[in-house]
């Protein structure tokens, strides 16, 4: 049967801004195809434009959350579909469409990272309140520094929209089309199906060039992680939920096809924007580490020196993170007189843009007692990720808020027992195997203790683990991309 199709609407005023991507799992991230898998063989016909905007924005850092979901399902794909597949991005600046070739988007996950806490931060800023506030990217003076640049930027696209309205004139009469006009000429015969996996805020411009380019409908599913913007306001910065609000009414509701991977989410979807439940398909976040385990482990220096077991915890520092509820946990404990093993924290400091980051580092450097027992490890690159889960006795996962909590999935997938909250979706990647806890500060430092004492196991027999098959990122991408799933309900 013809394929059912969404002609997608304008693109909103209100969303032509920088792309920013959304916030979510965690874990730093690969860019590296998985072990072999049944492949999601493309139907015949069709062909797939990939938005891979998320992960452009992110190179050069550690690939956390929604970007490495994007990158690694890009992997996927990219060995599944070969030439059944096309990577492209939107480009802010100039309002047009960006191809990009398979093999420079599987680079962006292998790139050293280039974003760590300098001296600055570490020095004066480390000390100063105000010159951290001043600093934060939520700063009054930054949010003005970012709305002038975005009105230059604005004042770009007008004039190259102007210039291109008037190149399209000769270009009708035989001129040169753009590099994504050419390829959807030789795609006039195939359904085009764009996928969205990742969470930038242009995402419905970018739609709408692809259909103005291609002069017909484009079938549209999008891979909802979370609506956390939404439903915990305090964890955002006014802006960053106004351009959320735009992205989800402007671009993920009118979809084709919604995929989630949480029931959490699932539920939130249909409650909140009052979306029928069975239209959200719910698929499954891989379980293995694949990626990692291609990769042999880098000690961490500051850490493997020291000799001592540690707890870990990973995560971008942030106030939805929680990590300062574990500083809590330690320092209280450690008062008592009683010994604790060391406290990692692997996570940027920088990325979530406040200064609760930069509170919590100076906190914990301004005495001995914690200074010598929580320890940040910021962008740990994947070598270095997969030495910390090795080695570490057991994962802490506090986080408040969560569309997943993809960590705890991977320290469960390498055999660590872990301790989460029990907020939103977090119970739900624990699987049954991790220990769920109230956010009460004696149930924590009680079970630290008897972890640290006992050095407890998971939460499943040994046998159980042993015949678990991981769920790869191959398969999820076949759920995605199921030939049955690709008309609509």
């Amino acid at each position: 049967p013809p394929m059912a199709v969404r002609q997608a609407p304008p693109p909103n005023p209100r969303s032509a801004r920088e792309s920013v991507p959304g916030n979510a799992p965690d874990a730093a991230a690969p860019a590296r195809a998985p072990h072999p898998a049944p492949h999601p063989a493309p139907p015949p016909g069709r062909h797939v434009l990939f938005d891979v905007t998320t992960c452009h924005y992110n190179r050069g850092r550690v690939m956390t959350g929604i970007p490495r979901v994007e990158l690694n399902l890009a992997a996927a794909i990219a060995e599944a579909l070969g030439d059944a597949v096309t990577f492209l991005r939107y480009d802010a600046k100039s309002g047009q469409p960006v191809i990009e070739p398979a093999a420079t988007v599987l680079t962006w996950g292998r790139e050293a990272p280039t974003e760590k806490l300098g001296r600055s931060e570490t020095g004066i800023f480390a000390r100063s309140r105000l010159l951290a506030a001043i600093a934060s990217r939520h700063s009054p003076v930054r949010r003005l520094g970012r709305t002038l640049e975005r009105g230059v930027r604005r004042g770009r696209r007008r004039l190259a929209s102007a210039l291109d309205a008037t190149a399209k004139r000769p270009a009708a009469a035989g001129g040169t089309a753009s590099p994504l006009g050419e390829r959807l000429a030789k795609l006039a015969n195939r359904d085009l199906v764009f996928v969205h996996f990742g969470a930038d805020w242009l995402a419905a411009d970018l739609l709408a060039k692809i259909q103005e380019t291609a002069a017909r409908p484009v079938e549209t599913r999008v891979l909802v992680h979370d609506l956390l913007p939404l439903d915990f306001p305090e964890f955002y910065p006014v802006e960053f939920r106004k351009r959320f609000a735009d992205y989800v009414t402007d671009f993920v509701l009118p979809a084709d096809r919604l995929f989630a991977y949480s029931e959490y989410t699932r539920g939130r979807l249909s409650e909140r924007a009052g979306i029928a439940a069975e239209r959200v398909i719910r698929v499954h976040l891989p379980t293995d580490m694949s990626a990692l385990m291609d990769t042999a482990p880098e000690p961490v220096a500051s850490i493997a020196e020291q000799d001592e077991p540690f707890f870990l915890t990973v995560g971008v520092v942030c106030k939805r993170k929680n990590q300062a509820f574990l500083v809590d946990v330690w320092e209280a404990v450690l008062k008592q007189g009683e010994k604790l093993p060391l406290l990692v924290i692997a996570g940027s400091l920088r990325s979530a843009g406040d200064a609760y980051a930069m509170r919590l580092y100076r906190r914990v450097q301004a005495t001995q007692l914690l200074r010598d027992n929580v320890h940040f490890v910021e962008n740990a690159p994947d070598r270095q990720l997969m030495w910390l889960y090795s080695n570490c006795i057991g994962f802490l996962f506090p986080s408040l808020a969560e569309g997943w909590g993809l960590p705890i999935t991977e320290a469960i997938s390498m055999g660590v027992p872990c301790i989460t909250s029990d907020r939103t979706a977090v119970p739900e990647a624990g699987d049954g195997k991790a220990r769920v806890l109230p956010m009460e500060l004696e149930r924590w430092s009680s079970e630290v203790r008897n972890f640290a004492n006992q050095r407890l196991t998971l939460n499943v027999p040994e046998a159980d683990l042993s015949h678990d098959k991981p769920f790869t990122w191959q398969k999820l991408a076949a759920e995605l991309l199921q030939p049955h799933r690709l008309t609509k309900l």
